[in-house]
């Protein structure tokens, strides 16, 4: 990757800041300057359409907001910041596999000319489907908890009623925040990591 360079104070405007704004600026070997308001990812710092996708599905990873507790999340609330998480690893496989058939197709084509010249390439693919299968596995993971915490029983709050009728139904009172223990548990048990592709 090319090395980033920080400016504090540009002295004239450039494709990402005003003059006296901090900025980012890089440059690959074949190829113009680069301008970035902010630290570049890796996405951005690789001339490699592969590669940059790999970086994006990892990017999209590392910025979901996994939840380790239900907190003050009703259930409704928890089940849709769930369920973005799931689908994040379902478009990380994605990207995954795509770039592996990409791999195997470039072998093949290497391999029509140059027999047996194919297998580094090969090895990219296979490391690409094991990252796409890995994320398959935590997107399956997380729908199924999906289900099950859809699935736990939560009592209805109770309407008002009078005193007398309170103290009869003092023994039978349950807490309609006890789902969350085991909501907690549920989530506890979850991945919760960036898929690493080993290239």
């Amino acid at each position: 990757m090319p090395r980033v360079h920080f400016v504090k104070a540009a002295r004239k405007d450039n494709p990402a800041v005003k003059k006296g704004e901090s900025y980012y600026h890089w440059k690959f070997r074949y190829g113009g300057k680069h301008y970035s308001r902010t630290r570049p990812k890796p996405s951005q710092l690789t001339q490699s359409d592969k590669l940059s996708r790999i970086y994006e599905a990892q990017e999209m990873l590392s910025e979901v907001c996994f939840p380790t507790e239900v907190g003050d999340m009703d259930r409704d609330q928890l089940v849709a910041m769930m369920d973005t998480v799931r689908s994040a690893y379902e478009d990380a496989a994605e990207a995954f596999r795509e770039v592996s058939e990409e791999y195997n197709e470039s072998a093949d084509n290497k391999e029509e000319y140059f027999p047996g010249t194919g297998d580094e390439i090969r090895e990219k693919a296979d490391a690409c489907e094991e990252a796409a299968s890995e994320a398959d596995d935590a997107a399956s993971e997380w729908d199924s908890a999906i289900n099950d915490i859809e699935a736990i029983d939560i009592p209805e709050p109770k309407e008002e009623s009078s005193e007398d009728e309170d103290e009869d139904e003092e023994e039978d009172e349950v807490d309609p925040d006890e789902w969350k223990s085991e909501a907690d548990d549920i989530l506890g048990n979850l991945t919760n990591e960036v898929i690493e592709v080993n290239l």
